[in-house]
């Protein structure tokens, strides 16, 4: 259990930096969600 607590604590602090970097890295499939950001 504390893997899965320590990957959703990195997942977490990464998900505001994918946003940002989501500008310039528009080729990520995981910043589609967010890609309103750089629509």
């Amino acid at each position: 259990m504390t893997r899965l607590t320590s990957t959703k604590k990195h997942v977490a602090q990464a998900e505001p930096v994918r946003k940002e970097t989501g500008r310039s890295m528009r080729h990520e499939p995981t910043t589609a969600h967010s890609g309103t950001a750089y629509a």
